[in-house]
């Protein structure tokens, strides 16, 4: 079984809100009204899970849809040149804008284990854009719930 995302602000939540957040399943095609999370890492037979117990830098492509339907919540980030990988991914969305950046969490990785839910964070972002603002964990995770 695939491995699901969980999106939260800033720390790792309590076991109490883990157990209750929205997930969101690896899926190849997340295009349109599809939400869920693609990714691709260097290790194509782990294309859709990009192994959240490996080392997340060598994540090439993350495309996440949260809400298809305005507002659109649909970003990727593509992995940038080994050279800048501490640098971080600009967040781009579907209209070519970028709207923060993500950094992939270093290893060891910051890990949660609750009774109906564990795994690994395995990227952080930021609304680092002037103009822009990422809507919040609560806001994605309101509008996956209605």
């Amino acid at each position: 079984m695939d491995t699901p995302y969980f999106v939260w602000d800033d720390r790792i939540p309590s076991c109490d809100v883990l157990d209750k957040l929205v997930y969101f399943y690896p899926r190849v095609d997340v295009s349109g009204v599809k939400t869920g999370v693609r990714c691709e890492n260097k290790d194509t037979s782990m294309h859709l899970d990009c192994s959240w117990t490996g080392d997340p830098s060598d994540i090439d492509v993350i495309e996440m849809n949260f809400h298809s339907t305005n507002p659109i919540w649909h970003w990727n980030y593509n992995s940038p040149p080994a050279t800048y990988k501490n640098v971080g991914y600009p967040l781009v969305g579907l209209d070519d804008s970028v709207w923060g950046t993500c950094r992939p969490q270093t290893l060891p990785q910051p890990k949660f284990e609750c009774e109906h839910v564990y795994g690994y964070r395995i990227f952080h972002c930021v609304d680092d854009q002037p103009g822009r603002t990422l809507p919040s964990a609560a806001e994605i995770n309101g509008l996956r719930r209605s």
